[in-house]
């Protein structure tokens, strides 16, 4: 079965740096499914996102104010297939963001937090004469705190590369491909703990359904693909409390996406145009995304 039916959807979505009314507030931290392939791999990725915010006067200061914020990772991605039906990824990020508020702009960059996930093919099916197969998997990992964080708990935290706490996300995951469609049906939640600021970012759960069609053209393969994210994120905490914070929300996501393929090289563009939206209380507007992926592939032993 060609890698690219898999390879062609997915999209290492960087870890949502949850922040306090600003910025980041779209993703479970979901890494793609890799469905049916037995195959190796090593990446990278490069994101970007944009909002615009507005900072409530909690503090009584008696004033407004108001601020942009782009985020940018690129991300070291590896996959080693250990058994037939066991995998395990890992993602390195390295993390620019930037903040324009009441004139000054502010960046943090740096090594961002460290993820290790794991994924079991639970059940499979395919139909080698009619090129069809079916795929559910699950999966569970940690990300470990190896980003540099804010200690403090109102003015800076979403700026910073890292959040300071072990998170665990699970992943259920159904893929099914023909010989010229693929659809996948892909669910994270993100469970996170308290850092040693007293800090909780919300727990957080995305849903993803993505469709391609590949296109032959000479050597190598086009696809295209539509999809639609959701993303609902719940209250962040300060020591036990959501009282003072202001994330949370949903967000619904349009996913046009192309991807190429060529030997075993793989490129993969999304866009992710927000539909509808409310975030952190409506002070926070996620303008739009962008996700571009390259993979060079080792074919598995296991294979």
């Amino acid at each position: 079965m060609k890698i690219i039916a898999t390879i062609a959807i997915v999209v290492f979505s960087f870890h949502s740096i949850c922040c306090e009314v600003c910025g980041c507030s779209s993703t479970a931290g979901s890494i793609g499914i890799i469905g049916s392939s037995n195959y190796h791999f090593v990446g990278l990725s490069f994101e970007g996102r944009s909002f615009n915010s507005i900072h409530p006067d909690i503090f009584g200061h008696g004033s407004v104010e108001s601020s942009t914020e782009f985020f940018m990772q690129g991300s070291l991605l590896a996959k080693f297939q250990v058994t037939k039906r066991f995998q395990l990824y890992t993602n390195i990020p390295v993390v620019y963001n930037r903040q324009q508020r009441s004139g000054e702009t502010s960046i943090t960059q740096g090594l961002g937090d460290i993820t290790i996930n794991t994924r079991f093919l639970a059940f499979t099916r395919a139909d080698t004469l009619r090129k069809r197969a079916l795929n559910l998997q699950l999966g569970a990992g940690a990300k470990a705190p190896t980003g540099n964080f804010s200690r403090n708990t109102h003015e800076t935290t979403n700026m910073f590369p890292g959040t300071g706490s072990w998170d665990f996300p699970f992943n259920l995951n159904l893929f099914f491909q023909s010989k010229k469609w693929n659809i996948q049906f892909e669910n994270v939640f993100n469970l996170t703990t308290q850092n040693s600021a007293g800090y909780k970012f919300g727990n957080a759960f995305q849903s993803v359904v993505y469709s391609g069609y590949n296109i032959k053209v000479g050597k190598g393969t086009i696809s295209t693909g539509m999809g639609v994210q959701f993303d609902y994120l719940f209250h962040s905490e300060i020591d036990g409390s959501s009282k003072n914070t202001f994330n949370g929300g949903y967000l619904l996501s349009l996913l046009p996406g192309i991807n190429f393929e060529f030997n075993r090289i793989f490129a993969t563009i999304r866009y992710f145009q927000p539909l509808t939206q409310h975030l952190s209380k409506g002070f926070t507007k996620n303008n739009g995304q962008m996700s571009v992926s390259f993979y060079y592939t080792f074919k598995s032993k296991k294979s």
